[in-house]
């Protein structure tokens, strides 16, 4: 028996853990470099390996720790919280009753959706896309947008794409938009993860390896950090935007192909 199929790791080969270090690594680095965009890195490329929901199980603990210490060390989270209450409730309850979708679906049909989500996230970053009804603070502009986002997430895992649209039509300053897209990413994150366990696709064993996964994470949020300074980080995000975008059109042919 080869050597790379002998040595496992938590039901994990050799080189399935040096695959997860490295997308770990990369989204650590986007996510240190730009404030966010974990989950649009890590789940595309680890499910171009492994099944979707194991992508999004990986991926939990992460999401929800990198959030977690932007939202906690926010100086305006009682102002967003208040401002944005209809958003977030809307959004928790249609994501927690949706993301049955993720289990119950076909894997290629997820595989398709995840891959389209990716490239409509590409395409709406790079278009700089802003629809006028999205810069309304109002309960049903709010309510619309946090059900659209459960629904895509509960398919998806892709809970931020139309909530982070929304927000940045809200014409908020840097500080507090970061704080704002913290706090609505951990919002989802609580319940995605919470919503995966009682569904039995996330427990102990999968909480952690995900865990596990936060390490490569952090060495990759340091070194994104120090390279603000060196490279313009409007160009290392078009490239991370590209290499997503890629990754987006690769599952759509893998869903159509097998």
């Amino acid at each position: 028996m080869d050597a790379m199929e002998t040595w496992n790791l938590a039901g994990y080969a050799a080189w399935e853990i040096g695959y997860i270090v490295l997308v770990f690594l990369l989204g650590g680095l986007v996510k240190g470099a730009v404030g966010f965009g974990l989950p649009q890195l890590t789940i595309p490329l680890l499910a171009f390996v492994f099944p979707v929901p194991e992508a999004v199980a990986l991926s939990a603990v992460p999401m929800f720790a990198s959030n977690l210490l932007q939202a906690t060390t926010s100086r305006y989270l009682g102002s967003l919280v208040a401002t944005y209450w209809v958003l977030l409730l809307t959004l928790a309850v249609s994501l927690a009753i949706s993301v049955r979708l993720m289990v119950w679906m076909d894997p290629e049909l997820v595989r398709l959706a995840v891959g389209a989500a990716a490239i409509a996230y590409v395409t709406l970053e790079l278009s700089g896309a802003r629809l006028g009804f999205l810069s309304l603070r109002n309960a049903m502009t709010q309510g619309g947008v946090g059900i659209v986002s459960g629904v895509i997430g509960g398919a998806t895992a892709f809970f931020g794409l139309t909530a982070i649209l929304y927000l940045v039509s809200q014409d908020l300053d840097k500080d507090r938009f970061v704080d704002a897209v913290s706090i609505m990413l951990l919002t989802g994150a609580l319940v995605l993860i919470a919503s995966l366990s009682g569904l039995g696709v996330v427990g102990p064993r999968e909480l952690l390896i995900s865990g596990a996964c936060c390490v490569p994470l952090v060495v990759g949020m340091r070194a994104g950090r120090r390279m603000r300074d060196g490279i313009d980080p409007r160009v290392f995000r078009r490239l991370i935007l590209i290499l997503v975008f890629a990754t987006g059109v690769s599952m759509i042919l893998r869903g159509f192909i097998g």
